[in-house]
């Protein structure tokens, strides 16, 4: 029996760009030697294309195929007449001329705002630009505004020494450098990029480290010396290191490459020609950290008798030295080391041992100001909770009422306090520790030892119109319908945390009721019509009831569906 002909497959096969390739074995126009296809079967429209091959009916290799069908579209071009020449062309044929492109000005501005920081930056909008066509290339490369700020952290960015050693001479005008994180050995960037950073970007400010683990004690703390004592120039042709962020990295040796680092970049930034220059530190989630950098500068600032601190703003210490036991803070030497402080993050310090301070408050040169922090505006001071022994409370925090006493005191411009699970804390010293014209916006007060009703009365007696936000999660049965009550007063109020606290639905639908009542004064007095929402910027009014026993079964259930359907169920 003779063998019976391979039918084609009907499988089309794609090629480069997802073009359909013709003429192979898997078209449903090819046919080998020796098969017909059955009457009646349709042929396809691509083969009405073609003339009919007169090798068709011979197995030749595809190649072969390919040029003879190549060579008589070719004939075909050939033999079919030229068009004729528009009007106003010239005989000899000459192309169109081309539509010119964008002036490069125009290009350069347009460029500018796709690399605002708003947007993401230069990354990967500028990159991304060089790649485009000759004039986007030279506009990209030619326009130091563009790589003012770069995100190396990018998800496809893969810098390494040699792609920074060709890009930093264009970063002239680089502002703020976000860095990827990496791990030494893996080539990435190394200490030499930091070096071509600080000797090729005369005005960066702004440096984040964060993540990161390639670099080593000795080339950091060189480059950043040279960034730190750069001098600021009035025509803004150099500029010294302002903001610098190390959170969450590890330096080599890891015991002790933090604290060098540091310890370093605060002695160094107050030898500026200048003066004091690094106005943001932010050292969070670092766990080797110690207390031994911060202290040298502070002790250094009373045996100078100058504040070597006098620019910072913001210091985050949160989630560090949770390695180790003994971190200990000096508030007054702190206080005069640095007087503009605004921002002082210490979340978590020292995890479950928890950071403590110097019993007795320091001596200072004679000629010092009162010791507090008279432009602080946030202050977190938040404890890590963990369970004691018995598995009643919680313990790691040594912030008791002297000590916010001594930090908070002369705060004027308190806007925000984070004292959650701060559980040493009595209600009586709420009275003395804020200033009493402080315009608090947020109190977070969770499992503290002022979540309690007594308290929030107090609170929203002096500072409830300014208050926005009160977190008063696990009070227990401390925190009953008497608070909310007393938070319905507060007409700023928008955000409210009550879960796993004794409130009932009642409470609940008063401080509703309540947040309807003061959206709708908002709109009124902004010329609006809208309720429980901002026409005028106000945000939607949300509250946490998770965990609440005190509610009623369908009010619990509502609530985990969202604030509508909560609304719903106690006021509709």
């Amino acid at each position: 029996m003779a063998p019976t002909a391979r039918r084609p497959s009907k499988r089309r096969a794609v090629g480069l760009l997802g073009i359909r390739q013709a003429n192979s074995s898997d078209d449903e126009d090819y046919a080998p030697a020796g098969y017909r296809s059955p009457a009646g079967a349709s042929r396809p429209a691509s083969a009405a294309a073609y003339p009919p091959s007169p090798v068709a009916d011979e197995d030749v290799p595809l190649a072969q195929r390919r040029r003879q069908l190549h060579a008589q579209q070719q004939q075909q071009q050939q033999q079919q007449p030229k068009p004729a020449a528009a009007a106003g062309s010239g005989s000899g044929g000459t192309p169109p001329a081309r539509t010119p492109g964008l002036p490069d000005e125009v290009l350069c501005l347009i460029l500018r705002k796709a690399c605002d920081p708003a947007n993401g930056g230069a990354i990967p909008t500028a990159a991304a630009a060089t790649c485009v066509c000759r004039a986007w290339r030279a506009a990209a490369l030619s326009s130091p505004n563009l790589w003012q700020h770069v995100d190396l952290t990018w998800p496809r960015c893969r810098p390494t020494d040699a792609a920074l050693a060709r890009i930093t001479p264009r970063w002239s005008g680089l502002c703020s450098l976000k860095l990827a994180p990496g791990a030494a050995g893996t080539g990435g960037m190394s200490g030499a990029s930091l070096q071509l950073v600080a000797a090729r970007c005369p005005v960066l400010t702004s440096l984040s480290l964060a993540h990161c683990s390639q670099f080593g004690e000795a080339a950091l703390c060189a480059a950043l010396t040279e960034m730190l004592l750069r001098p600021a120039a009035a025509d803004r042709s150099s500029a010294p290191l302002t903001h610098l962020d190390l959170s969450f990295s590890e330096i080599a040796p890891k015991v002790s490459g933090l604290d060098t680092v540091v310890r370093t970049v605060l002695a160094q930034q107050a030898r500026n020609g200048s003066g004091p220059v690094l106005q943001e530190l932010l050292v969070e989630g670092c766990p080797v950290l110690s207390h031994r950098g911060l202290r040298a500068v502070t002790e250094a600032s009373v045996e100078q008798g100058t504040p070597l601190l006098a620019a910072l703003q913001v210091l985050d210490l949160s989630q560090s030295a949770s390695a180790k036991p003994g971190f200990v803070i000096n508030l007054e030497r702190l206080q005069y080391s640095a007087p503009g402080l605004r921002q002082l993050r210490l979340n978590s310090l020292c995890g479950a041992y928890g950071w403590s301070t110097n019993p007795t408050p320091s001596r200072l040169p004679r000629d010092a100001p009162p010791p507090g922090f008279c432009h602080l505006r946030v202050c977190q001071v938040a404890a890590k909770p963990r369970q004691s022994m018995s598995g009643l409370g919680t313990i790691g925090s040594y912030v008791t009422d002297a000590c916010l006493i001594r930090l908070l005191a002369h705060a004027s411009q308190l806007e925000e306090l984070d004292v959650s699970c701060c559980d040493r804390l009595s209600p009586d010293s709420l009275a003395t520790s804020i200033h009493p014209e402080a315009p608090l916006k947020h109190a977070l007060l969770a499992r503290s030892g002022w979540c309690c009703d007594e308290a929030v009365e107090f609170l929203v007696d002096r500072f409830g119109a300014s208050l926005e936000a009160v977190d008063l999660g696990w009070g227990a049965s401390r925190i009953t319908d008497a608070a909310a009550a007393a938070l319905a007063r507060c007409p700023r109020l928008h955000s409210v945390g009550l879960e796993g606290t004794a409130v009932s639905s009642e409470g609940v639908r008063q401080l509703l009721q309540a947040a309807d009542m003061h959206a709708a004064e908002a709109a009124c007095s902004a010329g609006g019509s809208s309720s429980n929402s901002s026409g005028s910027g106000r945000p939607v009014f949300t509250v946490d009831v998770g965990s609440c026993r005190g509610l009623e079964r369908g009010v619990r259930q509502a609530a985990m569906l969202g604030m509508d359907q909560l609304r719903e169920a106690l006021i509709s």
